[in-house]
């Protein structure tokens, strides 16, 4: 008796997943149709053939109507159609759709649809700068997953991974090592040695690597990654422009500046012509190079690279993010070294301003920004150790 109400019961939530995903797949076909009628220039009242996101904003019109009742499913349909709009680069309305399926995904009980709401909205407030932020809820997605997936799971990878990045940004770099050193393991094992899943992790191992000194380790997982990648996409590509552009750094500090400037001059080139002209990784290439020309004493074109980096890093980010501190100190360090300290001064404040709010206290990021604003003090003969809480305002 008991058995029989056992396997009745089982039998019952089978049928009932069964029905709930048939009705998704049906809900899932008729917002496609919708989203397509939408697109045929015989039904449109719209002569212009829409846009990505214009099909976009449809569907999430149909999806906030159609699906109220089922919010487990509107919250799926919700975090898949933020992520698009992240990819397209509309991060505010990413972020509104994404804190709408987690909202929703809160109310209901744990599961993977909640931790793919988490993970989601994670990666877009590192995108965005809000470090903070991020960590706390990769690491809710991290633990919900390994709960309910398991330590082997290639979406616990996915989240280890984004962890890591973040524990990198905050300057952590032990638990960034320890995040990715777990997903490598994951995806290698899920995935083999030669999948582009596997190479990225190695990348982003690569950089923590790079950060804590371990050269020698760092560029064996870069040309691995990188072989991977060109032979996956082929030459011009974002990912392969990405490693060597990193390859290019563990060369530099390993004192091969020919081949790093190559390198170096290869990824931008390719990032050019396959991105965005406002794409924040043209901006991080600007960046990379115009440190090794500095180191060589090509003041002018580090110069100049260094500002479009900072005009292309505002328009993708606005004022505020991480990656226009890290261009203005460099820049600063170039106007140093060209003896312009009155040049260098408002530079070296402004990111030591950015960096105080987005890092974490104490972060070495943090303290080489503070370094180069007291060697512009200096340079203007303010011998004086400035009160750090006063750097960036008026009145103290």
């Amino acid at each position: 008796m008991v058995l029989t109400g056992f396997y009745t019961a089982r039998l019952a939530a089978e049928r009932n997943h069964a029905r709930f995903e048939a009705d998704k797949a049906t809900k899932v076909s008729d917002l496609l149709v919708s989203l397509l009628t939408a697109a045929d220039p015989f039904s449109a009242r719209e002569v212009n053939e829409p846009t990505v996101r214009g099909l976009l904003d449809v569907g999430a019109a149909h999806v906030h109507k159609e699906l109220a009742g089922q919010p487990e499913m509107q919250a799926q349909m919700l975090t898949v159609m933020g992520r698009v709009y992240q990819r397209l680069g509309a991060d505010d309305k990413a972020q509104a759709l994404l804190e709408e399926a987690l909202a929703i995904g809160r109310h209901g009980p744990e599961n993977e649809a909640l931790a793919q709401s988490l993970n989601d909205l994670g990666v877009l407030r590192r995108d965005k700068g809000d470090f903070p932020a991020a960590a706390h809820l990769l690491g809710e997605a991290l633990a919900t997953r390994r709960r309910l997936l398991g330590s082997e799971h290639k979406d616990v990878a996915v989240t280890a991974s984004e962890l890591g990045r973040v524990s990198r940004d905050l300057g952590d770099g032990e638990r960034a090592e320890a995040l990715l050193a777990e997903a490598l393991r994951i995806r290698r094992k899920v995935f083999g040695e030669e999948h582009t899943e596997t190479a990225t992790t190695e990348n982003d191992l690569a950089l923590v690597l790079l950060d804590r000194g371990k050269l020698s380790d760092a560029a064996a997982l870069l040309r691995q990654s990188l072989a991977v990648h060109l032979k996956v996409f082929g030459q011009e590509h974002a990912g392969v422009a990405r490693v060597m552009n990193n390859l290019a750094v563990v060369r530099e500090q390993m004192g091969g500046l020919a081949g790093a400037e190559s390198l170096f001059r290869q990824s931008l080139a390719i990032r050019r012509k396959v991105l965005d002209k406002q794409h924040p990784d043209i901006s991080k290439a600007l960046n990379k190079l115009s440190n090794l020309l500095r180191e060589q004493g090509k003041y002018e074109e580090a110069a100049a690279l260094l500002r479009e980096s900072i005009e292309v890093a505002r328009a993708a980010f606005g004022d505020e993010h991480p990656l226009i501190a890290e261009c203005m100190a460099n820049l600063a360090r170039v106007y140093l070294a060209q003896g312009r300290a009155a040049a260098a001064e408002p530079l070296a404040r402004r990111a030591v301003e950015i960096r105080r709010r987005t890092l974490r206290e104490g972060s070495w990021q943090t303290a080489s920004a503070e370094s180069v604003l007291g060697a512009a003090l200096t340079s203007l003969g303010n011998t004086m150790t400035p009160n750090p809480c006063c750097w960036g305002r008026s009145g103290c």
